[in-house]
């Protein structure tokens, strides 16, 4: 995955956050801050979907930019570890947003001692973000299965003051040494059992850490807070920019000219590949095709319409299990370069899309590809979770970071793929496409 992406697009903002034309701001670059859960975000190579701010990135359609240098999680820091060891290079980056996550590995075996050492920690940690003058989002402690009954009193009496101290109270936050209240998110709320207080079924598999589906759930309680609290649909942008798709005045790119960015027409073609038995009806957009790639033992159906000019609607039914995969592929034709396009340009691709019901989906992924030259570059932007399972219906965006054209292109050409899982027989999902767009730098 790739999560350098150009800024977010006005029109798609319109079409999934309901947001009036407006001044909106490029991606805010965030980092964690923590002990193992944050450091599990990412590796120095690649992100990893048990990562709650990989998940957060895009369940808010690229809001943030998270680079991979900017992962300073360690694992087995205490809150004192993290204030030392990793917080002067969180406040020396460029990060405008720190998901601050700390005292898992705290002893909490000493009662009150335990929780004013936590508390000190965490509040010095704080505010020195805030003097900074980044945006410090503290996340509560995750349920912890290794603790005693003691220890989980400790976490939970810390929870509670840092939810308190999120609302605002005066008195904590004049204790606390604060200029401000911090952002606090409650993560527990999705991801704890509450009757339990361990985490949720299928969220953990050592009871102490989020596989993918734990933060998937995580990055939606931030999510949902952030929406909350914060102004702007871009979250604060430190360089707002008109975005509209006026060449002359639109400093982040232009709408590539004889490419239709909405789902006009009728014309476009369903191919039915060998193998199995597939249907499908429906209206397929002009200048796109709607294809399978069903299993020979599988029967497949695929229900294609178009609310409205914008959106394709596509209903996915299969039945048979076929092989681990069924694979589902909306293709554009192609965009030609006519006069708009050369060698050494910088494109992308971006979508918006709502998941309506999501049976065994696995992955929604997007490829911006070249035609016609030596290489027939490519890039990907997806989204996949735990044991190929999206866990619930949800809106979003997938864009792909630029792709420089090469010489020899003549094309520049999207594909959307989903990916049902067929192991355990049949599958089905519903799910509407909105603004396809492919981009010039």
């Amino acid at each position: 995955m790739k999560f350098f992406s150009p800024p977010f697009s006005q029109q798609l903002f319109q079409s999934v956050y309901g947001a009036p034309p407006r001044l909106i701001g490029e991606p805010l670059i965030a980092a964690p801050l923590g002990d193992s859960i944050s450091a599990q975000n990412s590796t120095t190579t690649s992100y990893s979907a048990t990562g709650y701010l990989t998940q957060l990135v895009i369940q808010t359609g690229r809001k943030f930019r998270f680079p991979l240098n900017y992962n300073f999680g360690w694992i087995g820091d205490t809150l004192a570890q993290i204030r030392t060891r990793s917080l002067p290079g969180a406040l020396a980056s460029d990060a405008a947003v720190i998901f601050f996550l700390g005292g898992t590995n705290n002893d909490k075996t000493q009662g009150a001692t335990s929780i004013a050492t936590m508390k000190a920690d965490a509040s010095s940690i704080m505010a020195q973000i805030l003097l900074r003058r980044k945006i410090p989002v503290t996340l509560t402690l995750p349920p912890d299965s290794s603790l005693t009954a003691n220890g989980q009193l400790v976490r939970a009496t810390h929870n509670n003051w840092l939810i308190d101290l999120g609302l605002g109270r005066p008195d904590l936050v004049a204790a606390a040494g604060l200029p401000c209240a911090p952002i606090v998110s409650d993560i527990n709320r999705y991801i704890a059992d509450p009757a339990t207080g361990a985490w949720k079924s299928g969220m953990s598999d050592d009871g102490k850490h989020p596989n993918a589906m734990g933060a998937y759930f995580m990055a939606k309680a931030i999510r949902e807070d952030l929406e909350k609290v914060l102004v702007s649909h871009s979250y604060r942008p430190r360089r707002d920019y008109l975005d509209d798709y006026h060449a002359t005045h639109n400093p982040t790119g232009s709408l590539l000219s004889g490419h239709s960015w909405t789902f006009e027409g009728v014309g476009g073609t369903k191919t039915m590949p060998g193998g199995g038995s597939t249907l499908i009806t429906g209206d397929v957009p002009t200048g796109w095709d709607v294809a399978p790639g069903a299993p020979a033992d599988s029967t497949t159906n695929i229900v294609c319409s178009k609310p409205d000019a914008n959106t394709l609607k596509l209903v996915f039914s299969a039945s048979g299990a076929g092989g681990s995969i069924n694979q589902y592929k909306v293709s554009q034709l192609g965009i030609g370069f006519g006069g708009d396009l050369s060698a050494g340009d910088r494109v992308f691709s971006e979508f918006a899309y709502d998941i309506i019901s999501c049976n065994k989906l696995q992955t929604i992924m997007l490829l911006c590809q070249e035609v016609g030259s030596v290489s027939n570059q490519s890039f990907y932007d997806g989204h996949s979770v735990l044991a190929g399972l999206i866990p619930e219906p949800h809106s979003g965006v997938l864009r792909t970071d630029y792709l420089t054209l090469a010489p020899g292109s003549d094309q520049v050409r999207q594909y959307l793929f989903f990916h049902f899982d067929t192991t355990g027989g049949d599958h089905a999902g519903e799910i509407n496409l909105t603004l396809p767009q492919t981009r010039k730098a």
